[in-house]
């Protein structure tokens, strides 16, 4: 092989890197958005069972971590925020105003809902914390 082909295969080799990467940063990010939803999905489940079985809503997350009265466990873990990249979510409680939650801290009295606590834009173009 010549030096002319090997410096050929080369940049070719480049163009195809330079075009494959950001795909792939693409894809990494599709799955942690649907892992997001995933554990979004999780929390509310254990946070609607949870308020089935003892007719209120639970005061904190870590609370689902124990078993109430009734000897139930609703979660194993608290799952992590794949996009936040730790276990923190904003709660959202049942007395507060739900349609300026974003823009106002909550009461806190109890966990009715949780939130993502990233800002950031999603792929589909909408903040990941209005999920």
């Amino acid at each position: 092989m010549t030096f002319a082909e090997l410096a050929v295969s080369m940049l070719i080799l480049a163009v195809l890197a330079r075009v494959a990467l950001p795909v792939a940063e693409v894809s990494a990010r599709r799955i942690r958005e649907w892992e997001l939803k995933a554990s979004l999905r999780e929390l509310r489940s254990a946070i609607d069972a949870y308020h089935d079985v003892n007719q209120k809503y639970p005061g904190t997350l870590e609370e689902m971590l124990e078993k109430d009265r009734s000897g139930r466990k609703y979660l194993r873990r608290i799952p992590a925020d794949p996009i936040a990249g730790k276990r923190e979510w904003f709660t959202v409680s049942s007395t507060d105003d739900t349609d300026d939650f974003i823009r106002v801290f909550s009461d806190r009295n109890d966990v009715f809902d949780v939130r993502s606590t990233i800002s950031d834009k999603s792929l589909e173009g909408t903040a990941y914390n209005e999920w």
